[in-house]
C-alpha cells in the first residue's frame, strides 16, 4: 500500500488569472505552480510516511500478546488450580498436587486423587492439627505482688495474720 509521491497525480487545476499585458506575469504563473506543485509532492510524502509508520506500529500492537493471554499461555493448569482452591486446599497442599501431576504427567484435579496425595495431605493436616493443639507459653499470673498480702522475708507471725486476713 505503499504510494510514491510520483506515482500520485497533483490537481493542479487552480484559478489563475490570465494576463496577456506581460510575459513576466506568465513566468510567476508558472513558478508558482511549480513550487505548489512542490509543496503538494513534499507534503504527500510526509503524509505517506506517517501512514506507514502507523501502519507498522498497529501491526506491533495486534501481535503482541494481551495481559490475559500471557497468563493463559504461560500458566494452562491455572483453571485447575483454581478449582483445587475453590476445593478449600491448602497452598501446601496445592504445591503438592503440582508435584505429583507433573512427576506423573496428569492434570491436577486427577493428581489430588491419586494415593500419594492423599497420604500427603493427611500429614500435612496432622501437622496443623499439632501445630493448634500446642499449648501457648505461660504469661504469668495476673496478680501483682502489691495485692497480695503474703510476701518473701515474712515472719511467722505476719504469715498467720495475712493468712487470717485473706480467709476471714
Amino acid at each position: 500500500m505503499e504510494q510514491n509521491p510520483e506515482d500520485v497525480a497533483v490537481d493542479t487545476n487552480t484559478e489563475v488569472e490570465e494576463t496577456t499585458n506581460s510575459s513576466e506575469s506568465g513566468a510567476e504563473e508558472t513558478t508558482d505552480l511549480a513550487v505548489e506543485n512542490e509543496n503538494l509532492r513534499k507534503a504527500l510524502a510526509q503524509n505517506n510516511a506517517r501512514a506507514k509508520r502507523a501502519e507498522e506500529e498497529l501491526k506491533k500492537f495486534k501481535s503482541t500478546p494481551t495481559p490475559s493471554q500471557t497468563i493463559n499461555n504461560n500458566n494452562p493448569d491455572i483453571s485447575e488450580e483454581l478449582k483445587l482452591i475453590a476445593r478449600g486446599l491448602s497452598d501446601e497442599e496445592i504445591n503438592q498436587a503440582k508435584v505429583i501431576a507433573k512427576g506423573k504427567g496428569i492434570v491436577l484435579t486427577e493428581a489430588i486423587k491419586d494415593p500419594m496425595f492423599l497420604t500427603a495431605q493427611k500429614d500435612i493436616k496432622e501437622k496443623e492439627r499439632r501445630e493448634q493443639a500446642r499449648l501457648g507459653g505461660s504469661k504469668g499470673s495476673s496478680e501483682s505482688e502489691e495485692d497480695t498480702l503474703i510476701k518473701p522475708d515474712m515472719t511467722r507471725e505476719e504469715h498467720m495474720a495475712a493468712f487470717k486476713k485473706v480467709n476471714g
